[in-house]
């Protein structure tokens, strides 16, 4: 019953949205630095703040490019740590 529930949700809503998907554009090279992004209202200090900052700080650009995004309205000296990258 599961089976036929899960096959009549796909014709009416999955594949309805097949003719919209399109290949990404992105780039494949494999040696290319992964992007990471953090999205917090906590990048500030505080435990979260304290605990990220390291990964961020010490991470291998030629592997990757941290991105952080502030959700919050919470500043302080540990947010401008974090925007300075």
């Amino acid at each position: 019953m599961l089976r036929e529930e899960l096959a009549a949700w796909k014709r009416l809503y999955a594949d309805p949205l097949k003719t919209s998907l399109h290949p990404y554009a992105n780039d494949r090279t494999p040696d290319r630095p992964l992007r990471i992004g953090y999205v917090s209202p906590d990048f500030c200090d505080q435990v979260v703040g304290r605990n990220i900052l390291p990964l961020v700080q010490h991470q291998r650009p030629r592997q990757f490019q941290v991105f952080c995004f502030a959700a919050g309205t919470a500043q302080d000296a540990m947010t401008e740590r974090f925007a300075a990258g």
